[in-house]
């Protein structure tokens, strides 16, 4: 794909990922007149093994410039559950 000069943003994505959709939306925002290409990790083996719980992944000209595992944000978003539980009594 010629992109005049322009840099290649892809987006390393896959069905379901919330999180990949509101990456996408973002960068559509502020990149309003590039390309972003969407790669569905989901159809290619090899991108799947390497990125299964890293997307959403974003690379410019074939370089990772953000990533977001999956399981980091797992963690946090259960310990940010368990401190906001911890102080709350329990009915008498």
């Amino acid at each position: 794909m010629d992109t005049g000069g322009a840099s290649t943003v892809v987006v390393l994505t896959k069905a379901g990922c919330h999180l990949c959709e509101m990456v996408e939306a973002q960068l559509r925002s502020s990149m309003r007149d590039r390309t972003i290409q969407l790669v569905d990790i989901d159809k290619d083996d090899e991108l799947f093994r390497e990125y299964g719980l890293r997307i959403p992944v974003v690379t410019v000209d074939g370089k990772v410039v953000f990533e977001a595992r999956m399981i980091d944000l797992e963690g946090r978003w259960r310990a940010n559950l368990t401190r906001s539980v911890e102080n709350i009594e329990e009915d008498p």
